[in-house]
């Protein structure tokens, strides 16, 4: 993620993630300085311009796209083959199953297509556009919950990892099973261990006591000699989990899937905060429910030092005179997300 660029006075420019920050200043008069982020007198070359996302989407989902593609060109080639050998039959399992997915894929493209000709469907791209255009709003901070599977990615960079030298340990040695097992230990135990930080909270010290331990432990092996050292990493094979290469991939794929969807999720549930209310949106369609800023009150959580080093965070919203629960949020970015929601809580009203 990029850093911001710096804001001028001249000439404002609009920052990523669908956050603009402007300056505040202050009145004239003799009273106590006010906040003020009206545009009386104000050239409109503030009104950003819309972003556009089709582009991220479409990388995105890029692999979905291959695969559906892959899948056609095979049951087309399948069905030439039939055709050739003289075995076709517009009833035969291959068809059926052609005709599945035929039936899937246009399903999709119309469902598709009635929410892009009728606008009935309330992205959080259009809102953002929409607070961009406003020229009115100076500030403002878009987001949604990542929820804690976004907490694993060690893990599954561990699986990636793992994956790629096992596939390289296949070139040189005949009989891999041994090394798989001592990769899906290693593999195993990290895991429990980002467990236990996302879970428990271990604090950074206590972390680091135990990965000092860790290496201390490696060295002293070393230096009794690599058959010492070897013979502990063999100890993983005690475990029983062996994993082929490719299943470590696939396993980090499948993760990656799941990221996928809460993103695709946030498409519909995400919140806005605005200067003066809090909206928030579930839903395909409009079901926006705003707050007043009054009965709004917010806290940004980067105690923790382990998540910070992620630039992962928290952002809770609390509603003391009202009767709903707190709403919290994992949040991707913190360190730029939280310096905008302190500026946003700054200011009260939008134009007095």
């Amino acid at each position: 993620m990029q850093e911001d660029t710096p804001v001028t006075n001249e000439q404002p420019e609009p920052p990523e993630n669908g956050v603009s920050v402007t300056p505040l200043e202050n009145t004239q008069d003799q009273r106590p300085p006010v906040r003020d982020v009206s545009f009386a007198g104000q050239s409109p070359n503030h009104v950003l311009p819309p972003q556009k996302y089709k582009l991220k989407v479409l990388l995105l989902f890029s692999d979905f796209l291959a695969i559906l593609v892959c899948i056609y060109v095979l049951m087309i080639l399948g069905m030439v083959r039939d055709v050739s050998d003289g075995a076709f039959s517009f009833v035969s399992n291959r068809m059926f199953a052609f005709y599945a997915v035929l039936i899937i894929t246009i399903a999709l493209a119309v469902v598709v297509g009635v929410f892009r000709v009728t606008r009935s469907a309330r992205t959080r791209f259009i809102r953002d556009n929409e607070v961009r255009q406003d020229p009115n709003i100076k500030v403002w901070l878009c987001g949604y919950d990542w929820g804690w599977p976004v907490l694993f990615i060690p893990t599954a960079a561990l699986m990636v990892a793992a994956g790629i030298l096992g596939l390289i340990f296949r070139l040189f040695l005949e009989d891999t099973s041994g090394v798989n097992a001592v990769l899906g230990g290693v593999v195993i135990l990290f895991a429990a261990l980002n467990a236990a930080v996302v879970i428990f909270k271990i604090r950074p010290v206590v972390l680091g006591l135990l990965v000092g331990v860790f290496f201390a432990a490696l060295l002293i092996m070393l230096l009794h000699g690599p058959g010492t050292l070897m013979g502990f990493f063999r100890g993983f094979r005690l475990l029983g989990v062996q994993i082929e290469p490719r299943g470590f991939i696939l396993l980090a794929y499948i993760w990656s899937i799941f990221l996928r969807i809460i993103w695709l999720r946030s498409l519909f549930f995400y919140w806005v905060f605005l200067p003066n209310r809090l909206e928030l949106q579930h839903g395909l369609s409009e079901s926006n429910d705003a707050i007043d800023r009054d009965d709004l009150r917010m806290q940004i959580d980067t105690d923790d030092v382990i998540l910070r080093w992620w630039n992962v965070g928290i952002i809770t919203f609390y509603f003391p005179q009202l009767d709903r629960l707190p709403i919290t949020n994992v949040v991707i970015g913190i360190r730029k997300k939280a310096e905008y929601a302190n500026r946003i809580a700054s200011v009260k009203t939008m134009q007095d």
